[in-house]
């Protein structure tokens, strides 16, 4: 069987993406259909471009959408992410710091975003 890989996944109108972890871009395809309401027509719109993390992650995670898009962020699966800031509870824009690219800096408070601040392994077996 093949190894699980990350592939981003879109369609023409929308901006963003979404990962999904899968052995292949097929399953990624099908995986992304089956958690999405779509018609034919957007399904064949569907774009799968295969990305890589910087470094592994940790564990092995579950076939299927990426859930906890703050793994996503650190992993640089991610340019950004729509999140709540762990310490002020405010709604934001998470990047990484474009200078440094090494830390994730929330931009109300100003306090630095680590790893252990935010990722909840739940969803990793």
């Amino acid at each position: 069987m093949n190894p699980q890989r990350f592939y981003a996944i879109s369609d023409r109108n929308e901006e963003g993406c979404m990962i999904v972890v899968a052995h292949t871009s097929r399953e990624a395809k099908r995986l992304y259909w089956r958690k999405n309401d779509m018609n034919i027509d957007e399904f064949i719109a569907v774009r799968v471009n295969q990305v890589k993390p910087d470094h592994p992650l940790p564990k092995e995670l579950p076939l299927g959408i990426l859930h906890n898009s703050w793994i996503g962020l650190f992993y640089h699966l991610y340019y950004y992410i729509g999140e709540y800031c762990p310490f002020c509870n405010e709604s934001k824009d998470f990047a990484w710091d474009s200078e440094t690219e090494s830390m994730i800096t929330c931009p109300k408070c100003q306090k630095e975003i680590k790893e252990t601040d935010v990722i909840h392994w739940e969803l990793i077996k």
